[in-house]
């Protein structure tokens, strides 16, 4: 082990950590598996809101520097500030998120003693993704950025992951560090500065894990910085104007703009990554493999590759089910306020009239031995006699209760009412945690209990609520719908997630119980191809799905009694049944039962066939079919790996 004078040590480094509570730890261990005595830990937390300072501060296997901003700054700015307090020789970064394996530190500070002139060193990484696997190195076949002339390759290419970097303090300091107003890129700007002032080295050994956390179960859009740190390379070809050729520039543009206008081109956004490539071409770039690439990533053809290759979810471990299992039903109630979803979003929509009808369907879950698992959200919560009708069931023990967030009736009341605010998922990290907690809370508060089962107000999971739910106790999620996609809504996008229970998390620790949507029809076995086409803005405003629907091509149905007739109902379980299906999830909205509400309940009379359908479905399920109830709890305690123990007493906590 290298040892120094603590005041003197060898290298720094710099973990910048914004609401990181459930990864920060995983980070430290890494460090401290280096096994050096002369290195300094700093983390710098960015104003967290989740605990990140305590989990720090209560770290035993490092002695760590804890920093904190005063407001959010930002990563580069949280960089900055560790770089001003650093005291080493060395500076090396690690995010709060990420991994080194272990002889890191020692192989690439024997590179710098090995070549005193080189300014920083990097080494190669290996992506992590959300469930945990491993998906080999991170650009394995970029070309690596070496010698005096590393600068040009960074200006072609992004290939230099942060946390694998180990730089000389002083040149930092020479070039001023990180530029926080920078938006994005702001690390491949310091590279390219640093990689201008000497030679840089890289290691082609994998001493980096990058754990690819971006998006949780959501599919919003990746490579939302591709195109900004255009920005980035152009403001570094007029720094170094004087060092390059015409062919040089010519060269680094042709290669930014393929490879941006190429993710453009098949990320929702085709006219600009077609205006990218032909400029592109303008610059250089080979015109037929342009063209051909056109051609072979154009909508058409990528939708004739989806129906020959078929749908792939073996990124996301299924729940094991034994072959014997019989159909499982669960039964899910959104339990919210009334509000026509029709007019704008008001924090004041807080009736809820319609929980005092409740029992109607509950005295049919009742008589079927069904424990549903009502959703509340915060008005629920909130009020006495709405609340008092759902702890009325539950200390019968006749329903589960779990958390339901509508970000615009749940406080705080900070962000501008809105659409796009209506997804929780959409909300900053302290915002959409700062709902979910004060909602968790209320709940607890409420009813004795602490919520363990999440539904996302209209389905609006984001980029950070995977570390939310960890973070505040929950293990099982539900706000999943297969085959759809609300992206041009503003919300999340599910196609390609599986439309079976599966885990999540990395560790399998996180249960999705998904809403049951199927396809049924000629065609249901292209469903998941052909419906994006005929479901598309365009495709509704052609009113596609329901010509397909007609001709019994292709039907979408969802397991629910709003607006799907009970033969509807039947004809989708049948069919997911045959194709395999043990886990079925019922839903409805608490406000349907209250006529006059919503679109699906207008008169008593509605109100009674509505029941009827829902008393109607049971039958068939629990009777005709075979299946059997279970609560959204129960199903978790029966499948949960072994690996993972159970708490049984999380469904009864008086925490």
């Amino acid at each position: 082990m290298a040892t120094a004078d603590p005041a003197h040590p060898s290298v720094t480094v710099i973990v910048p950590a914004y609401n990181a509570a459930t990864t920060i730890a995983r980070a430290l261990a890494s460090v401290a598996a280096q096994g050096r005595g002369d290195m300094e830990v700093i983390v710098v937390d960015d104003s967290s809101v989740d605990g990140t300072a305590d989990i720090v501060r209560a770290f035993s296997d490092l002695k760590v520097r804890l920093l904190r901003t005063e407001a959010r700054s930002g990563a580069a700015a949280a960089r900055n500030l560790g770089i001003r307090h650093a005291r080493g020789h060395y500076v090396a970064f690690l995010d709060a998120d990420d991994a080194w394996l272990p002889g890191k530190l020692d192989r690439q500070l024997a590179t710098f003693e090995s070549d005193p002139d080189l300014v920083f060193v990097s080494c190669d990484s290996e992506l992590v993704d959300e469930t945990g696997r491993m998906c080999g190195k991170v650009d394995p076949n970029r070309r690596r950025a070496v010698g005096h002339e590393g600068w040009k390759t960074l200006l072609k290419h992004s290939c230099v992951a942060t946390p694998s970097v180990v730089v000389r303090r002083q040149a930092l300091l020479d070039v001023g560090g990180f530029d926080p107003d920078l938006p994005v890129g702001e690390d491949q700007d310091l590279w390219i500065r640093l990689a201008g002032r000497g030679p840089i080295g890289h290691l082609d050994e994998t001493l980096v894990r990058v754990h690819d956390q971006p998006d949780g179960l959501t599919g919003l859009a990746r490579g939302g910085g591709a195109v900004p740190i255009l920005s980035v390379v152009h403001r570094n070809l007029r720094r170094y104007a004087d060092r390059l050729e015409r062919a040089d520039r010519r060269a680094v543009l042709a290669e930014r703009y393929t490879n941006i206008g190429r993710n453009q081109y098949v990320n929702g956004h085709p006219f600009h990554g077609l205006r990218l490539l032909c400029g592109a071409i303008a610059q250089g770039a080979a015109p037929w493999q342009t063209f051909r690439y056109l051609m072979t990533a154009s909508p058409p053809a990528r939708f004739a590759k989806r129906l020959l290759r078929g749908e792939s979810t073996a990124a996301w471990p299924l729940v094991s089910m034994s072959d014997g299992m019989p159909p499982l039903l669960m039964v899910i109630v959104d339990t919210e306020e009334e509000f026509d979803w029709t007019q704008p979003f008001s924090k004041y929509n807080t009736s809820v009239e319609s929980i005092a009808l409740q029992p109607l369907a509950q005295e049919i879950h009742d008589r079927y031995g069904i424990v549903p698992t009502y959703v509340l959200d915060y008005p629920v919560a909130n009020d006495d006699d709405a609340a008092a009708v759902i702890a009325g069931f539950l200390a019968d023990g006749r329903c589960e209760i779990g958390s339901h967030l509508q970000p615009w009736v749940n406080p705080p009341y900070v962000e501008v009412e809105s659409a796009h605010h209506s997804y929780p998922g959409n909300l900053p990290f302290a915002l959409e945690y700062g709902k979910l907690h004060a909602l968790t809370d209320r709940i607890q508060q409420r009813f004795g209990r602490r919520p363990r089962i999440y539904k996302a107000g209209r389905y609006g999971l984001g980029p950070s609520t995977m570390r939310i739910l960890r973070s505040l106790g929950y293990d099982t999620d539900v706000s999943v719908v297969p085959h759809t996609s609300f992206r041009w809504k503003g919300g999340p996008d599910f196609r390609g997630l599986p439309d079976r229970p599966f885990w999540f998390g990395g560790e399998r620790d996180l249960l999705e119980v998904p809403l049951t949507r199927g396809f049924c029809g000629l065609l249901w076995r292209w469903g998941y191809a052909i419906f994006p086409v005929i479901g598309s803005r365009l495709g509704e405003t052609l009113r596609l799905p329901g010509l397909f629907a007609a001709l019994k091509l292709l039907d979408r149905i969802t397991l629910t009694p709003e607006g799907v007739t009970l033969d509807e109902q039947i004809r989708l379980v049948r069919a997911m049944v045959g194709r395999g299906h043990k886990v079925f999830c019922y839903t409805y909205h608490s406000s349907t039962l209250l006529p006059g509400a919503t679109g699906y309940v207008k008169t008593e009379e509605d109100q009674r066939r509505f029941l009827e359908r829902m008393d109607g479905f049971f039958a068939f399920f629990l009777n005709q079919l075979g299946g059997k109830a279970v609560s959204v709890a129960a199903f978790r305690e029966q499948v949960a790996p072994a690996d993972i123990p159970f708490d049984r007493s999380r469904s009864k906590s008086t925490e």
